[in-house]
């Protein structure tokens, strides 16, 4: 499959995020120094609005020299932020460095509003939109997937559910449902579909990661996509319902890619083992 790529100037140690809103399509990632970063561009090829924020994203990890005298060193991990366009605008949520989760989420009127929520995970989250309704997927430090959906700007009730994961879950809205995608316990991927409240039968498929996987919606279709164990990019794309048929791309990375739908294409966003991030466009989604 021919890749339109664009190399950015920027690095992370973490996944980028993608959303698209008014014509744009927006990048977030975490910058080497852990703080959050947005930009966005018309075409996958001109950026600009780059903005730099003060939320930083990250978790400390502990490890001990062997032998007599040794030292504890802390190391700071990186973690994705997401990304997900509404009515009223472009929505933030990350990992703060002290394992709660945050979400900003822009407003039709006023200032963008920063909710610290009392929820905690060790890694990142994923956001949604769903016509007005904004939606939050996490991995819990029992590593069981939790939602939590704000309607009108006032949030629900997180559900837990019965399954679980190591690494982040990924969600997108399709039509009026829900998709929740995840890397199960034993690396298969898995997903299943979230319909006015009620949870579908989770479905488990070959394919097989060691991060966390991304999903997007055009019309009522979706594209999966993940890291295989070989670091290769895989590409999914149901076709009536099912979902079947990977492509295996020839691009490589270490961390989650990202795919968003952009003004009806496919773009797929990854951080290469040099640590700049890529931008493809793959062509007409349908």
């Amino acid at each position: 499959m021919d890749l339109t790529t664009v190399t950015l100037r920027e690095k992370s140690s973490a996944a980028p995020a993608l959303t698209s809103w008014q014509g744009r399509l927006y990048v977030a990632w975490t910058g080497t120094d852990t703080r959050l970063n947005v930009m966005s561009t018309p075409d996958g090829r001109s950026f600009s609005d780059k903005t730099r924020l003060d939320e930083k994203s990250y978790r400390t990890e502990s490890s001990s020299s062997m032998g007599p005298g040794g030292s504890s060193t802390t190391n700071y991990i990186c973690l994705s932020p997401a990304l997900a366009g509404s009515a009223s605008g472009v929505n933030l949520a990350w990992t703060g460095s002290d394992g709660h989760l945050n979400v900003q989420l822009t407003r039709s009127a006023g200032s963008p509003a920063h909710l610290r929520l009392r929820e905690t995970s060790r890694v990142a989250p994923s956001l949604t939109a769903l016509g007005g309704d904004i939606a939050v997927a996490w991995t819990g430090t029992d590593r069981h997937l939790n939602l939590l959906t704000w309607q009108a700007e006032q949030p629900g009730h997180p559900v837990r559910l019965d399954q679980t994961s190591s690494e982040a879950p990924a969600v997108c809205g399709v039509g009026n449902s829900i998709l929740l995608g995840w890397a199960g316990t034993d690396r298969h991927l898995n997903y299943l579909f979230v319909q006015g409240g009620s949870y579908g039968r989770p479905v488990r498929l070959d394919g097989k990661t060691s991060v966390a996987p991304a999903v997007c919606a055009f019309d009522s279709e979706v594209a999966l996509v993940w890291t295989g164990s070989d670091r290769h990019v895989n590409l999914l794309v149901s076709r009536g319902g099912s979902l079947s048929g990977a492509v295996r791309l020839d691009e490589t990375t270490t961390h989650s890619p990202a795919v968003c739908n952009h003004l009806g294409r496919l773009f797929l966003a990854w951080t290469g083992s040099d640590g700049r991030l890529n931008l493809a466009r793959l062509g007409q989604a349908r």
